[in-house]
C-alpha cells in the first residue's frame, strides 16, 4: 500500500500505449501486441488495437461510479503487481442501435508494465451488457 493508506493502482498516460496480453482475448485468437490510444476528446475512452482487431475500451471510473472489481492475488501477480497494489481496469464497449453498451462481466487488467490480461469475474455478480446510457459522463 501507498503511504496514504490506498492501494496503488497503475494508470494510463494521455498518450498511446502498448499493451501486451498475457493470454488472447476472450473469442479472439492471435494477437498478444496491442495499442492503447486514447480518443480526443472522450476522457477515458480509447481504441484498443492491434493490426488485426480493433475494439473501443473505457475506464470504468469515467462512467460508473459503483463499478469496483475485487482481484484476486494470482491475478495481479498475472499482469505483474503487487498484491497490494491494483491493476488499471479496462472495460470493452460495444455500440448498438440503443446505445452503448459495457462488458463489466470480463473486464481487461492492466499493469503499470502493460502486462495485460481479461478476466472472466463470475462470482460478482457483473453483467456482460450494460448500458452506458444515463452513466455518469465526463465534462
Amino acid at each position: 500500500m501507498s503511504a496514504t493508506g490506498q492501494a496503488a493502482r497503475a494508470s494510463l498516460t494521455p498518450q498511446a500505449a502498448q499493451v501486451t496480453m498475457v493470454e488472447p482475448l476472450l473469442g479472439i485468437a492471435g494477437p498478444a501486441a496491442f495499442t492503447l490510444t486514447p480518443v480526443e476528446g472522450a476522457m477515458g475512452l480509447h481504441v484498443f488495437a492491434s493490426e488485426a482487431v480493433r475494439l473501443f475500451v473505457i475506464e470504468p471510473e469515467a462512467y460508473l461510479d459503483d463499478y469496483a472489481p475485487r482481484w484476486s492475488d494470482e491475478q495481479r501477480r498475472a499482469v505483474g503487481i503487487d498484491d497490494d497494489d491494483e491493476p488499471t481496469v479496462l472495460v470493452i464497449v460495444t455500440p448498438h442501435e440503443s446505445g452503448p453498451t459495457a462488458n463489466l462481466l470480463a473486464p481487461i487488467a492492466v499493469g503499470p508494465s502493460g502486462l495485460a490480461q481479461q478476466f472472466v469475474l463470475g462470482d460478482q455478480g457483473f453483467r456482460v451488457r450494460v448500458p452506458l446510457e444515463g452513466a455518469q459522463r465526463p465534462v
